[in-house]
């Protein structure tokens, strides 16, 4: 697994996008590609791939998450094929880049299939966003 440099970021794109596209779908309209492609460029975020024989079987953008009380490495979308041989390894260099960059852990958004997936190695759910749409104006009567 490796992080992809800024300037990498357009050779790897075409074949990481799809892999990332279902996970933007449950952004809630946070983020689409255009944004996390400018994100990857701007060094907003970090693109990571899991990478066998020139085949990408991975891939994740990450971004640091600065609270008042800590500092998170943040695993904003990830998407891939053949998790069981990668998970693994990501979940374990995610943990090493956090300690090594003074983050105090790491977090993930996802669907809820990521839960089952990485209760094995300690992760735990933590909170559950909801949210709702902008509230109508109220109407008033002139």
């Amino acid at each position: 697994m490796s992080v992809v440099p800024a300037e990498g970021v357009d050779l790897f794109w075409e074949r990481v996008e799809p892999l990332l596209a279902p996970a933007l779908l449950y952004s809630g309209g946070r983020i689409d590609a255009d944004a996390l492609y400018e994100g990857l460029i701007l060094r907003r975020y970090l693109l990571w791939v899991v990478l066998d024989d020139d085949v990408i079987h991975a891939a994740f953008a990450t971004r640091t998450a600065a609270y008042p009380r800590r500092r998170m490495l943040a695993v904003a979308c990830a998407g891939g094929k053949r998790m069981r041989e990668w998970l693994d390894l990501v979940q374990q260099t995610f943990r090493n880049y956090a300690r090594d960059t003074d983050c105090d852990g790491v977090e993930m958004y996802g669907r809820p299939g990521w839960e089952r997936a990485l209760s094995r190695y300690g992760w735990k759910r933590t909170m559950v966003i909801m949210e709702v749409g902008r509230a109508a104006p109220e109407s008033t009567d002139v």
